[in-house]
């Protein structure tokens, strides 16, 4: 399909402008040059037509969930042309400041899979967690859940500890537990509990 045809001679100036295709795709431009003797020359390049944004999609943890020290984060970081995707968390709900929980950016793409294995052994509170996922067109998504950390129960003076949503609550003794314990209570997703009764899942990490 024509892009564009002209009789004046150009140097290192804009040769056309093009409205690239609905559909994303490789496609080939290519330039011919011809002079007054009919003596032509061509040269081409493959571009990559792009425009949806990529996949950005935290699976677990889910948000206001109480985590353990050790995090084991999933869900999905795709695109048809993926380039990279981040993990970060800040403090609170809107941080103004994020870290990120690797070095280096991650570089395979993940569908519904593990998108990394996060270690935070001195994070306590809420925390916001993070995902970015860019193209090599320049795209960006971003998904986002609130989590809660909580601190140790001590073995020797004991504590309570409660679920986000205040509902729950268990309460440790003095020299109850064997060593000082991370405790985590969630509740059930509703799909996998009965109607009826208020269920909530007890970790001790």
């Amino acid at each position: 399909q024509l892009i564009h045809r002209s009789t004046v001679p150009r140097r290192a100036e804009v040769l056309a402008r093009w409205t690239p295709p609905e559909v994303d795709d490789e496609y080939e431009l290519r330039l011919t040059g011809q002079d007054q003797s009919g003596r032509s020359r061509q040269t081409s390049v493959t571009v990559i037509v792009d425009k949806l944004p990529p996949q950005a999609d935290i699976l677990s943890p889910e948000s206001k969930q109480q985590l353990p020290q050790r995090v084991e984060i999933r869900g999905t970081a795709d695109d048809r042309n993926f380039s990279k995707y981040t993990l970060e968390y800040g403090v609170g709900a809107a941080p103004d400041v994020w870290v990120s929980i690797s070095k280096t950016s991650f570089l395979q793409r993940v569908a519904d899979g593990i998108l990394a294995e996060w270690e935070a052994p001195n994070l306590f509170g809420l925390y916001t967690l993070r995902l970015r996922v860019e193209d090599v067109a320049g795209h960006e998504s971003v998904d986002s859940v609130q989590v809660f950390f909580s601190g140790h129960v001590e073995r020797q003076e004991g504590g309570v500890v409660k679920s986000q949503d205040g509902r729950a609550r268990v309460i440790f003794p003095p020299n109850s537990l064997p060593d000082q314990t991370v405790v985590t209570i969630n509740p059930i997703p509703e799909e996998r509990s009965d109607e009826q009764i208020n269920e909530y899942a007890i970790r001790n990490l």
